[in-house]
């Protein structure tokens, strides 16, 4: 069995200041620490070589039961980080607050141990803290004998630790409506009708939640993060917008609760930006990457144990977002300049990103390549998404990819290899149960391109193809997906022979005065539903959707 490098990665984790914080705190002890060597060697590691450990410490007694020692070593790190993140944040704080009253309990120093209650009490209903509040109020209770020795202190007592745990209680049904949204509304584009009526009911039990608990500010961002996530399955983008910049307000209102939850408020902020990047709101992105950056300075500093967590939003919000407003500018060579920037930020946060967002990262580079004439590129970013096998959830990123490899591969001229890469795209995509009609055309489109030899019989083909998308973008459950958009425009391209860039420039500036009309309609007391008159035209498509973070 090959031996466990959890001590490796554990090592390999610590910034600077918890490497001194942990070494500090093996100097109190006295005595020889041959564990403090055993850190030291392995943190020097590259790779994660046992035999060559046991080798190093060939002659010491602890190498006899290595796995003892490596275990000794595990704890004492994470006795260490315990140690110094101690009071980092209020639920750290109220973690110590808790060992303490029961201490002073136990030993029957009950008036110190009340004292302490008030104290966690004040902190748990000035950080939202609900299970803190529940144990205060519990150890309330205990400490206060005369409390409970009265009708009224009875009563009060019990009922605020009911009322808190029915505003538990509210916000984890709130945050299991806004799960079961999420699992109704997959990535897997089109959503049908039935997905759609299950998430509706879901929302329902939230805006239920938000009546019953107006107050709790944990029901109030799973509310309206599961508004956001329902209005992007309804392609509604002003309507996610709305819901995302109104929990960012939320935030920033209540800056006590908003620090416990940084990196709930940097998700909020990196949503926020995907909907003013879908909004085609260049200004709102860079104020709020400006605001991101700022905030990850102001809450992280390099001794926060989520400050890694935080840098990873940055670096999402940063780097994609931007890549791919170049993208749908038609900015294509602009966008190439962000690769550099972003090999570095997956290799450095590659251990805290999904598979699926570094595999958004690769298409995107491919889309960036494939605009700007740079064919080989673009295989070669393609490639890295389907090097590794498609995820068993939210795969259509490696699915689109297998649609765009087609595109590549047309436009090298690898005609002999296409042929083996339909047959097989086609034989994933028959085995597939949500297949759509969208794949059919595609595939059928290239399999008759390889059969044409004259110009004519091309673009004829070209423009078939162009009149089914047509009527597809007629379908709700297909035109949102980005692939419909991708494919549509290089067909564009291919029978009027202008170039990518131009038409997606085209079409950026027409869908970006529309999104500005229409929020100016929405902000200036229009009904729900209007559209601008001259904008009610099948020439524009909404832009493309994407599954958001929620967690």
């Amino acid at each position: 069995m090959k031996p466990s490098d959890d001590l490796f990665q554990l090592i390999q984790s610590l910034t600077k200041g918890e490497k001194r914080h942990f070494r500090l705190t093996a100097s109190l002890q006295k005595g020889a620490k041959q564990y403090l060597r055993l850190f030291d060697a392995i943190e020097q590691m590259e790779e994660y070589d046992e035999r060559a450990l046991k080798q190093q410490f060939g002659n010491e007694r602890f190498v006899r039961q290595f796995n003892v020692a490596k275990g000794y070593l595990y704890n004492m790190i994470l006795k260490s980080l315990r140690g110094c993140y101690a009071d980092y944040n209020a639920n750290a704080e109220a973690k110590d607050l808790l060992k303490s009253i029961a201490i002073l309990f136990e030993k029957g120093l009950t008036p110190q141990a009340a004292k302490l209650v008030q104290k966690l009490l004040a902190l748990a209903r000035q950080h939202g803290l609900q299970v803190v509040l529940i144990e205060a109020l519990y150890w309330q209770g205990k400490v206060d004998d005369r409390l409970l020795r009265t009708e009224a202190g009875v009563t009060q007592n019990f009922t605020e630790l009911y009322d808190a745990l029915e505003q538990y209680r509210a916000a984890l049904m709130a945050e299991e409506s806004l799960f079961r949204i999420r699992l109704a509304l997959p990535d897997d584009a089109p959503r049908t009708a039935t997905q759609l009526a299950e998430a509706n009911r879901w929302m329902e039990q939230i805006v239920e939640l938000g009546k019953a608990a107006p107050n709790s500010l944990n029901v109030q961002l799973w509310g309206l993060l599961g508004r956001f996530l329902f209005s992007i399955g309804q392609q509604d983008l002003v309507a996610a917008h709305n819901a995302i910049a109104q929990l960012v307000q939320t935030f920033e209102q209540n800056p006590a609760w908003c620090r416990e939850r940084a990196g709930s408020y940097m998700m909020a902020l990196h949503n926020l930006a995907a909907s003013q990047r879908m909004l085609y709101d260049e200004e709102g992105l860079e104020m709020t990457i400006a605001k991101m950056r700022h905030s990850t300075e102001l809450i992280c500093a390099e001794t926060r144990p989520v400050g890694l967590h935080l840098r990873t939003y940055l670096f999402l919000t940063t780097c994609l977002h931007r890549l791919r407003l170049l993208n749908r500018m038609g900015e294509f060579r602009q966008a190439t300049l962000l690769a550099p920037q972003i090999n570095q930020g997956i290799e450095e946060y590659g251990n805290h990103l999904p598979d699926e967002l570094t595999q958004a990262y690769h298409l995107a580079l491919a889309e960036s390549y494939f605009g700007a004439g740079q064919y080989r590129q673009a295989l070669e970013c393609n490639n890295r998404v389907l090097a590794s096998p498609p995820p068993e959830l939210r795969r259509l990123a490696w699915e689109n990819a297998r649609l765009f490899n087609l595109m590549i591969h047309y436009e090298l001229g690898n005609v002999e290899l296409m042929e083996h890469l339909i047959r097989s795209t086609y034989r994933y995509f028959s085995r597939q149960p949500n297949q759509t009609q969208f794949h059919r055309i595609v595939l059928s489109c290239f399999r008759r391109l390889l059969r044409m030899r004259t110009r004519q019989e091309l673009q004829a083909i070209f423009l078939g193809t162009q009149q089914e998308l047509a009527l597809l973008r007629l379908d709700p459950y297909e035109s949102s997906m980005q692939e419909v958009h991708r494919f549509g425009l290089w067909l564009t391209a291919k029978t009027t022979g202008e170039e990518l860039a131009q038409l997606s420039r085209k079409e950026y500036d027409l869908a970006k005065d529309y999104y500005q009309q229409l929020l100016g309609q929405q902000q200036g007391g229009s009904r729900k539903g209007d559209q601008p008159a001259e904008l009610q035209t099948e020439e524009f498509q909404p832009a493309e959707m994407e599954y958001p973070a929620v967690a």
